[in-house]
């Protein structure tokens, strides 16, 4: 019997912050704005009139969208290889490249990430455009630290 790493990973929330970057609830928000688009993309892709077989014919997707968000938050934040991924998910690393593939146009979407970066020389840019930069690129979160210090 297959295990589910989201269930597994999900019962350590210090672990889960730091595979994934974000919180279990920051997650579950994530996964109800991922899950309709998600749904009108797989739509789209099962309706296409150059199909051979029947609607929905053909082998079925390993993992639930869940755990391919997991999978791709994990991809995202510790950048480990595909095969390392495909042993905690249970998948050949073929398989995670194309489920990765095609969730990253979705979480895209959710975060509205320019499609082509623009690259301009320092004399071309203004003060303040670089200061707009700096402030766009500042994407650290804040992690409460205890204020006592600790004994080592």
């Amino acid at each position: 019997m297959k295990t589910n790493p989201l269930v597994t990973i999900k019962k350590r929330q210090k672990l889960f912050r730091s595979l994934t970057g974000i919180t279990i609830e920051k997650f579950n928000e994530l996964l109800k704005q991922v899950t309709p688009l998600y749904e009108a993309a797989e739509a789209k892709r099962l309706f296409k009139s150059k199909k051979i077989r029947k609607q929905g014919g053909g082998r079925q997707k390993d993992l639930d969208l869940p755990n391919q968000l997991l999978m791709l938050l994990m991809y995202y934040r510790i950048y480990v290889s595909q095969e390392f991924l495909g042993l905690i998910f249970g998948l050949h690393n073929c398989n995670v490249s194309r489920q990765l593939t095609y969730l990253q146009p979705q979480l895209a979407k959710i975060f509205r990430r320019p499609a082509q970066r623009v690259k301009l020389s320092e004399e071309e840019l203004t003060e303040e455009q670089l200061l707009n930069i700096f402030i766009l690129d500042a994407t650290e979160q804040q992690i409460r630290r205890s204020k006592k210090q600790q004994k080592k």
